[in-house]
């Protein structure tokens, strides 16, 4: 199954290339105890989330993106915008397309109650 086929109801539309210019490379080692790079935006990586080495932003954001059910549209309406730490705000359709291609699945996401069943628990 297609990244962009495990959820149905975002709707991807294509968009430009972003400015790579701006992009400084990140050099790190991503094995144990050196520091981990996000897999969607190239920022330092804190853990697994939904199945993949990501930030806390690219976490959040792909956690409210697939709970707001919301149909998304790149601006540039082509597609291929370029994600990096430094773009990843410009074009959230993109961003989305490539957390689903990076392996990030809609389905570990915790529902509302089990997230505060677990925070009940985390309590005590």
């Amino acid at each position: 199954m297609r990244p962009e086929e495990s959820w149905s109801r975002v709707g991807l539309v294509q968009c430009e290339e972003a400015d790579s210019a701006l992009e400084e490379p990140i050099n790190v080692e991503e094995e144990d105890g050196g520091l981990q790079i996000c897999r969607v935006c190239g920022d330092k990586a804190n853990g697994y989330h939904f199945n993949v080495m990501t930030c806390e932003g690219c976490k959040g954001f792909f956690r409210r993106a697939m709970k707001r059910n919301v149909r998304l549209r790149c601006p540039f309406r082509k597609g291929t915008c370029e994600i990096t730490r430094k773009t990843r705000r410009q074009c959230q359709a993109c961003r989305l397309r490539k957390c689903l291609e990076s392996g990030m699945k809609k389905e570990m996401i915790m529902s509302d109650a089990a997230v505060e069943q677990r925070r009940a628990l985390i309590k005590k």
